[in-house]
């Protein structure tokens, strides 16, 4: 893995590890929801959910004990998965594009003012929506 791709991967992780910190603040019933530790807890939800790839869930749960997580069925990913908010994953996509925008101003070397960057941040996430 290349030196960006690892900035990147530590950056979104760090962004998961902060939404955990918070959990209650992405969770339907706020309050209630991730407030015991389990297997999967939300830190563990959002990271798997990120990595699924295009097999089946069945398949998914499968790699993912087999690569060191613990092995669940997929009525409890489900379940589990019904407690994350739409908000966590819409927070999520908008914040590692920001990461990603803002580390590719940086790493191009482009000399920007603040203000120019925002606008241009701004102007990419318009079209981009």
């Amino acid at each position: 893995m290349g030196r960006f791709s690892k900035q990147m991967k530590n950056k979104i992780t760090g962004i998961i590890n902060d939404m955990a910190d918070h959990a209650e603040l992405f969770s339907e019933n706020h309050g209630h929801d991730f407030t015991r530790e389990r297997s999967l807890n939300f830190r563990t939800m959002v990271s798997l959910i990120m990595s699924i790839g295009g097999n089946s869930l069945t398949k998914e749960l499968y790699d993912f004990a087999k690569n060191g997580g613990k092995e669940v069925t997929p009525s409890a990913f489900v379940q589990q998965r019904d407690k994350i908010s739409d908000e966590a994953f819409a927070y999520l996509r908008w914040t590692e594009l920001y990461v990603h925008i803002a580390a590719m101003i940086l790493t191009t070397s482009i000399c920007l003012t603040l203000e120019t960057a925002s606008i241009s941040i701004m102007s990419m996430l318009f079209i981009i929506s």
